[in-house]
């Protein structure tokens, strides 16, 4: 799937493109695919002078700078219960339907089929005109006399009355403008109020229009023009839902009011974007829990195939335990029955003290009970010299019977010795 623009000379979509944008803190272009109507996609051909391969359907791609800001929605529009709207920007620009691309800013000029916005026709007055017609213009011209007057009296009132903190009055053009500072330093507006000419009124909270509750379209007295004032000082902006996924509501109200019941400073949220963010956050434990709940199931299968391999290991060796048993105790019967003088005539090949070694393992070999046995002096002294050596060397043969030895203790061992010197 193609990722950059199909535009001839175009560089949007590139990733050198993308880099020096990230760089500069410049937003990507929107690229929009290429329509799966034949009839939109054949004024697409038509459109894009490209002749070098063809423009593929859903696959090959157009940036937004090729196509008329009227072809484009960069924002949400939400109809006001008073009958205005309120523009949100997207994220994402989207295409209208059937737009076709007609500027190419990077090929030459006479390319882009720019469509040239006529002014609108201006009605000259007719001065032989009916007589009927005539006290309706007076009228109007006499309304707009009044509502100047009433709208300079109120300015200059608001001149000479007190504001509250970090407040500012001054005339832009033909309106007044009441702005706060977000501070005593700062010269960033958070709120501001535009007193029209023709006494109409719009709030900005944040550089965003909003419709508060309480506040009238037109201000005709002073009196109004205070409560407005009263009104919008205790609003804050909303700081939207605080996560990165949705950092506004699309519904957002832009704006907290201090004064509503169950509101107070500290609520920097409104009740759209506080809702949408609780939603979230619970979305997002449930995910976790769901997570460590996998995770714990994993642990849980691994510990079961360990246990089982465990086991199966165990197994294996008790078999091959066994099957050693079984020779050590044919060994041994081959021992038992071995005759003195053939174990005599292969001894004398092997040094004298491993003679005594064997002859001992062929006498315990003999018995059943190893109380019984009798050891030879010379074979005592051997053991001996292992005892004093390493005694866990000694309990080890003795206890696992790799060799037949006598008792642990060494006074036991001396008098023994000292009663086969007697004999």
């Amino acid at each position: 799937m193609s990722r950059n623009c199909f535009v001839p000379l175009c560089k949007e979509g590139y990733p050198s493109t993308r880099s020096t944008n990230k760089v500069l803190g410049i937003r990507n272009k929107t690229l929009f695919k290429a329509p799966k109507d034949p009839k939109v996609l054949a004024q697409w051909v038509k459109a894009i002078p490209r002749s070098d391969r063809d423009l593929r359907s859903g696959i090959d791609r157009v940036c937004e700078k090729h196509f008329a800001e009227t072809s484009l929605i960069k924002y949400f529009e939400n109809v006001m219960a008073d009958g205005s709207i309120q523009k949100i920007e997207r994220d994402r620009i989207c295409l209208k339907e059937n737009a076709v691309p007609s500027l190419f800013p990077d090929l030459p000029h006479y390319l882009s089929s720019i469509k040239k916005i006529r002014k609108p026709q201006v009605r000259h007055l007719n001065t032989k005109s009916n007589n009927a017609e005539t006290p309706n213009l007076n009228s109007s011209f006499n309304t707009t006399i009044i509502e100047y007057d009433i709208f300079y009296n109120i300015v200059n009132q608001l001149k000479s009355t007190i504001l509250p903190d970090a407040t500012f009055i001054s005339m832009v053009k033909d309106d007044l403008v009441i702005g706060w500072f977000n501070n005593d330093k700062d010269t960033v507006f958070k709120k501001i109020i535009i007193y029209k000419d023709n006494l109409n009124i719009q709030v900005f909270v944040s550089k965003v229009i909003v419709n508060v509750e309480g506040i009238m379209q037109t201000a005709t007295d002073f009196e109004d023009i205070e409560k407005i004032i009263a009104i919008v000082n205790n609003l804050q902006a909303c700081s939207g839902t605080g996560l990165d996924k949705s950092p506004q509501s699309v519904a957002c109200y832009g704006y907290v009011d201090a004064k509503k019941p169950g509101t107070s400073f500290t609520d920097s949220r409104c009740t759209v974007c506080s809702k949408e963010r609780k939603n979230m956050i619970d979305l997002q434990r449930i995910y976790t829990l769901r997570q460590r709940e996998i995770k714990k199931k994993l642990k849980k299968q691994k510990s079961i195939g360990r246990v089982k391999n465990i086991t199966l290991k165990n197994s294996r060796l008790n078999n091959k335990v066994l099957k050693l048993k079984e020779k050590v105790g044919l060994l041994k019967q081959k021992c038992a029955t071995a005759s003195a003088a053939v174990i005599e005539n292969e001894l004398t090949r092997l040094p004298e003290s491993q003679q005594e070694a064997v002859r001992a393992c062929f006498a315990a070999a003999k018995l059943k009970d190893p109380k019984g046995n009798h050891y030879s002096i010379n074979w005592i002294y051997e053991c001996l010299l292992v005892k004093i050596k390493s005694r866990k060397v000694y309990e080890h043969l003795r206890t696992k019977k790799i060799l037949a030895l006598p008792c642990i203790d060494i006074q036991e061992m001396f008098s023994l010795i000292n009663y086969l010197m007697d004999i």
